[in-house]
């Protein structure tokens, strides 16, 4: 018993440790942004998404970032703040403003996309098998019962409308996992998924783009035109990383 208790306030005592570091390294990077100091700022950010992804520590980061002129980071990390929290309207607001200032096209999220976005593509996905396991069910128990009750028929359609809900936001949520900002305004989309490969055309920074599949060291994307061709991978990086998908679930 002394040393279950011993465990838990060891790790409690952990826990409260590194909840006040990362409090403090972010005070630090939102000192260095305030000051101007962009590079240590990004630093800071960069270490902290990394580690402990949420909507305020990539709003930073893409703030920072802007102001480096870095544009397809900038984006890339406002998109990831709007997909951790969907309703943060400066996040929204700057990202409008630098697609704005760089002609290209804002494709904010529609209202279906917003609702989707309160629940990772798990979740949505665990919903409607509940859903589909509690009309099923229902309707089996209804075969069986003579007297069928009005509130029977009720939650079966409660169950088909929840059903269809999630279907529709887990499909939205994986049309979303795919997509990816362009990072290196100097990056060329290719015929094949080797550097000798014949160019098809310089691609453009901070533009999104969808991957539809991986090859070695590069991507095979789909351009917003309907163009697809192969990049580096380095040149891009997808909006919802591994570590985003943990954090919403």
């Amino acid at each position: 018993m002394k040393q279950l208790l011993c465990l838990f306030t060891t790790f409690v005592v952990f826990t409260a440790v590194a909840a006040a570091d990362t409090e403090s390294r972010f005070i630090d990077g939102t000192i260095e942004l305030s000051e101007g100091n962009y590079e240590n700022a990004v630093e800071v950010f960069e270490s902290l998404a990394a580690e402990h992804p949420s909507a305020q520590v990539y709003y930073n980061l893409a703030l920072a970032q802007q102001q480096l002129e870095a544009w397809g980071s900038a984006r890339l990390n406002y998109e990831r703040a709007l997909v951790l929290d969907p309703r943060n309207r400066e996040a929204q607001h700057n990202l409008n403003h630098l697609l704005a200032s760089l002609g290209l096209e804002s494709d904010s999220m529609g209202s279906l996309e917003q609702l989707g976005a309160y629940l990772s593509l798990n979740s949505w996905t665990w919903i409607a098998g509940v859903a589909f396991w509690l009309w099923l069910f229902l309707r089996i128990l209804d075969h069986y019962d003579r007297y069928q009750h009005w509130s029977a028929t009720l939650f079966r359609l409660l169950a088909i409308l929840v059903f269809a809900s999630a279907c529709t936001f887990a499909f939205l949520q994986r049309h979303s996992v795919d997509k990816a900002i362009i990072l290196d305004g100097e990056s060329q989309l290719r015929v094949a998924p080797t550097r000798e490969s014949p160019l098809l055309r310089d691609l453009i920074e901070a533009d999104k783009v969808r991957i539809l599949a991986e090859h070695g060291s590069f991507y095979r994307i789909r351009l917003s035109n309907g163009d697809e061709g192969f990049v580096i991978n380095s040149a891009i990086a997808p909006i919802i990383p591994a570590l985003i998908s943990e954090n919403r679930q």
